[in-house]
């Protein structure tokens, strides 16, 4: 049965998740991907039906829908942004060098601040636009 590989002190070290790593950098577009998914998912499929005469309109409800998703989706990625270090933890990407993980901390962070901003303008796309206007 091999050991694990030990660094200079004689204690064994931890392996690094690549998947973890990619999770870790990429939280921020992957959050808003599933927002954005499931919001114009949702939107749309009430509002097929709203229109085919199967339900009556919610527009309130579509509306409370998008909101608490996309309060959700920036709670999560706030998250991730107070607490990096619990999250690397998680997703084991806490063992690369600190020039790694300073690179990964950084990259999370902008593509974050990036996916709060498209998460934002994809939500107040609601306050601008009827809420079945499209579908018609």
């Amino acid at each position: 049965m091999p050991h694990a590989p030990r660094d200079e002190t004689g204690s064994e070290q931890r392996r690094g998740s690549t998947l973890g790593t990619i999770l870790y950098v990429l939280i921020g577009p992957i959050v808003w991907a599933l927002h954005f998914t499931v919001i114009y998912a949702v939107h749309a499929f009430s509002c097929g039906l709203a229109s085919d005469g199967r339900i009556a309109p919610m527009p309130v409800a579509i509306l409370m829908a998008v909101w608490i998703a996309t309060i959700a989706a920036i709670g999560l990625l706030g998250a991730a942004l107070l607490a990096p270090e619990r999250m690397a933890l998680q997703l084991k990407t806490d063992v690369w060098s600190v020039p790694q993980r300073r690179f990964h901390r950084q990259t999370m962070s902008v593509l974050c601040l990036l996916s709060v901003v498209a998460i934002l303008f994809a939500g107040a796309s609601t306050l601008f636009v009827d809420v079945c206007a499209l579908v018609r």
